[in-house]
């Protein structure tokens, strides 16, 4: 899973080749001479100032090496190390760093392994094409010359605007805001059964795996808002729950779902990672405090028929009770009959409230009650509305998915279909790297 310079804790070196130029110099008595640059040391002091653990671990034995980490403060220095991962690993269980908050620079193909572990792999920019392929970063600097310096300044600078960015609200391990990356909420409409709901769970998030995003599971138990009194609206509380709990225990994902009144919270909240308000209900009162009082993260849906500033006396009602655990999401706006427009401006002025924004990708094409007793969609323009949202700068992406749409159980013309995930995902992860890098 890749990380982003604002998560990083701790920021790994390897030595030749990247403290310095790669040359080794010799003395005829065998003395040995190693040249660094002053301009990566005072970047190393910077990012020390900033509680940004660095660390060498080098294959090699080296008294320079070691008089100069000495020199500069360095927390961790493993010198004449055989296998550099399970050296990594040592003292990411020391410091309580997860690999995703860790960053590690190399140049030969020796650093591979540990650069394919950790969340931000850099190489130097003379680094060997192999070391290159895996890295996240590649330096303008070449080892030696200043490549670890540009890493401590997009450090610091990271972390001097993460001061500025929204809460950051925890979900497990997740992290959704603050600058992380981005994050995904993905599943089928309704829970159809228990067999589809752990095949689809276990499907996105060998996607989500693969090319590292965050994943939280989501699926109603209940579509109280059906346009049809004939429409299939889920199993209900009691058995939508059990399948939401077995998929959380067997898959291995946090899940969401959301609550339609006062009396289903309390069982809710003893399954649900996040519990989520939909949109027609996001100025309910009791709904928002009971949620609130219950400490669980809250994901609320911006009402279709609501201003983005509007969200304020919504975040107000849940803070009232001590709970700062919020998500705000946008999923469209009416625009005349069965229709939704997506106003990209109301992303940046939720996100002004200090807490993450969801962009619902999949409802944001919903044509409501289009079809007369159910609701169309568009899900062709699902892709496009994506980008653009991750552009504007969202912390969570959630989208409706399904192995076959047009024979879903509820929602099936706006959910995207799973077989093309995969491809829409890479290239909103590429855009949120463009935004939260640059």
């Amino acid at each position: 899973m890749r990380g982003r310079p604002s998560d990083i804790r701790l920021l790994v070196l390897d030595v030749d080749g990247v403290l310095t130029d790669g040359r080794l110099y010799y003395s005829d008595s065998g003395w040995e001479a190693k040249a660094f640059n002053a301009h990566d040391g005072q970047g190393i002091k910077l990012l020390r100032g900033r509680g940004i653990k660095t660390a060498i671990i080098s294959g090699r034995s080296s008294e320079a090496v070691r008089r100069r980490a000495e020199e500069l403060g360095i927390d961790e220095v493993r010198l004449g190390v055989k296998d550099k991962l399970s050296t990594l690993g040592e003292i990411l269980t020391k410091y309580g760093i997860s690999p995703q908050q860790a960053a590690y620079i190399g140049d030969d193909v020796g650093d591979l392994e540990v650069m394919k572990s950790v969340g931000f792999p850099v190489a130097v920019a003379n680094a060997h094409e192999s070391v290159k392929r895996v890295a996240a970063y590649v330096t303008k600097r070449n080892g030696g010359d200043g490549a670890v310096r540009e890493i401590c300044d997009m450090l610091i600078y990271a972390d001097e605007t993460n001061k500025g960015n929204v809460n950051a609200v925890r979900i497990g391990d997740i992290r959704i805001g603050g600058g992380a990356s981005l994050a995904l909420i993905a599943g089928p409409c309704v829970i159809e059964s228990r067999d589809h709901s752990l095949k689809m769970a276990e499907a996105i998030r060998s996607v989500a795996e693969r090319i590292g995003i965050p994943f939280i599971f989501k699926s109603s138990y209940d579509k109280a808002n059906r346009s049809s009194i004939r429409s299939y609206r889920g199993p209900g509380l009691d058995e939508g729950l059990r399948i939401l709990d077995e998929v959380r225990r067997h898959v291995g994902v946090p899940v969401l779902s959301d609550v339609h009144c006062v009396r289903q919270i309390p069982a809710a909240a003893e399954v649900l990672d996040v519990i989520q308000i939909p949109a027609f209900l996001c100025r309910q009162t009791d709904l928002l405090i009971e949620a609130g009082k219950t400490g669980k993260p809250i994901n609320v849906k911006k009402g279709q028929f609501l201003s983005p500033w509007e969200m304020r006396n919504v975040v107000e009602k849940i803070l009232s009770t001590g709970n700062d655990r919020i998500l705000l999401t946008e999923r469209g706006t009416s625009f005349g009959y069965n229709n939704l427009v997506v106003d990209m401006r109301s992303l940046p002025i939720m996100r002004s409230l200090g807490y993450p924004v969801v962009f619902d990708a999949t409802h944001s094409v919903q044509l409501p009650g289009g079809a007369g007793t159910r609701s169309g969609g568009q899900r062709e323009f699902v892709p496009y509305l994506a980008r653009a949202a991750v552009a504007a700068g969202v912390d969570a992406l959630f989208m409706e998915v399904h192995d076959s749409p047009d024979e879903a159980l509820c929602d099936g013309p706006n959910m995207i279909d799973l077989k093309t995930l995969e491809r829409v995902l890479i290239q909103v992860i590429q855009i949120d790297r463009v935004v939260k890098y640059a």
